[in-house]
């Protein structure tokens, strides 16, 4: 792991600092807008840290029009990541659990939970209480 971080230089530092980005970015720094529509900043103007929250842009317009049209990357998204990085998010497996949903192992869960449940509760209305 460690000589691979070195030959690709990615280093847990540099993805916070990704995701800084992103999460941080403004939509001001890097545009103007006004009645005329949205004007997009030279890139000359625009700083390395704002440039790198900008996912695609489109100068192009449909059907004859001069639109300018950017998107950045999921801000929301780059949040999430750093409040579980930080210890802020309450329960992280909600927020990243990406495998799909299983409506059986959800009962087979549920189930489980039930169960245990149960066991408590049973062992809470023995006479001598809990047996431990």
């Amino acid at each position: 792991m460690a000589a691979r971080a070195e030959h690709t230089q990615i280093t847990a530092g540099r993805v916070l600092k990704e995701y800084t980005r992103i999460a941080f970015d403004d939509l001001r720094k890097v545009s103007d807008w006004g009645p005329q529509g949205l004007t997009l900043k030279p890139p000359e103007a625009i700083f390395d840290d704002d440039a790198a929250a900008i996912a695609w842009v489109s100068t192009g317009g449909r059907k004859g029009t001069r639109a300018q049209r950017i998107r950045l990357y999921d801000k929301q998204r780059a949040l999430d990541a750093l409040a579980w990085h930080l210890g802020l998010a309450k329960d992280s497996r909600a927020t990243y659990d990406l495998r799909p949903y299983d409506p059986a192992a959800q009962r087979d869960l549920a189930d489980g939970a039930r169960e245990k449940l149960r066991r408590k509760l049973a062992a809470m209305a023995e006479p001598d209480g809990p047996a431990r």
